[in-house]
């Protein structure tokens, strides 16, 4: 690219040469093709990620099932006066637990999304009852939220993993508070889920929607849930942001176009 700038700045410099807008032109359709090869590259590089990533989790989620069955069933022969042992497997289990949290949340990312139609604001209600007692005791709904391209499936992914990043954040100490917000402009809609948490520095927001980003290592996870929601967002030709809150705290913003549900 600097090899570029330096072409168009020669061109630029005597501009009313028509052999320097030739240059000119010549220099900008170059580095417009090296931007769209870029952009395939990089495309292509996650795709294959995510693969990879599905297939370890696969292979790694079926003896972890049984290495927690296996401790359970332990535990459960074990007599409480034997506080070493049942201190060992409490925390082995504790681990375990852990591990397929993990593996859960890789299957997430290697999901490949579907096409459809969801009804967001249905999909919404299931998540918070599915996560009921995960959650604050309430989540503030404002509006309503739009029907998108997309399978329920997909969307299911993305709204847990918003939920569960507004939750996780959270200022110490204090009980989180998470509003979900819909608006629509035209044919597309803007839904937002904003808490008051830590918040996220300017310069980190646009990083912590790419893979494996952990901006803060006391939170356990492998830092792919907002990278998961703009691979699944993206998909459905929708796109992903995050701002600051309007008291503090941080705003996921997502674009989305909207459809009429079949």
């Amino acid at each position: 690219m600097t090899a570029d700038l330096q072409r168009l700045a020669a061109a630029l410099a005597d501009a009313d040469d028509l052999a320097a807008l030739r240059r000119l032109e010549a220099a900008l359709v170059a580095a417009d093709a090296r931007a769209f090869d870029a952009h395939e590259a990089a495309a292509r590089a996650e795709a294959e990620v995510a693969r990879v990533v599905g297939q370890v989790a696969h292979d790694l989620n079926n003896p972890l099932a049984a290495v927690s069955m296996s401790l359970e069933i332990a535990r459960d022969q074990v007599d409480d006066s034997q506080q070493l042992l049942v201190s060992l497997l409490e925390r082995a289990s504790g681990s375990a637990a852990r591990m397929k949290r993990m593996t859960a949340d890789l299957l997430d990312h290697a999901h490949e999304p579907s096409a459809g139609t969801t009804d967001l604001q249905a999909e919404l209600e299931a998540v918070l009852a599915a996560l009921e007692g995960l959650l604050p005791s309430e989540v503030v709904v404002q509006g309503t939220l739009p029907t998108v391209p997309g399978a329920p499936g997909d969307w299911r992914v993305v709204l847990t993993g918003l939920l569960e990043n507004a939750v996780k954040f959270a200022t110490d100490g204090a009980a989180p508070r998470v509003v979900v917000a819909a608006e629509s402009h035209d044919d597309r809609s803007r839904v937002t889920v904003t808490d008051d948490g830590r918040g996220i520095p300017a310069e980190d927001r646009e990083r912590v929607l790419e893979p494996m980003v952990r901006l803060d290592k006391r939170v356990p996870g492998l830092g792919l849930g907002l990278a998961t929601v703009r691979r699944v967002v993206t998909a459905h030709g929708g796109e992903v942001g995050v701002e600051e809150g309007p008291g503090g705290g941080t705003t996921v913003w997502l674009s989305l176009p909207v459809t009429s549900a079949s």
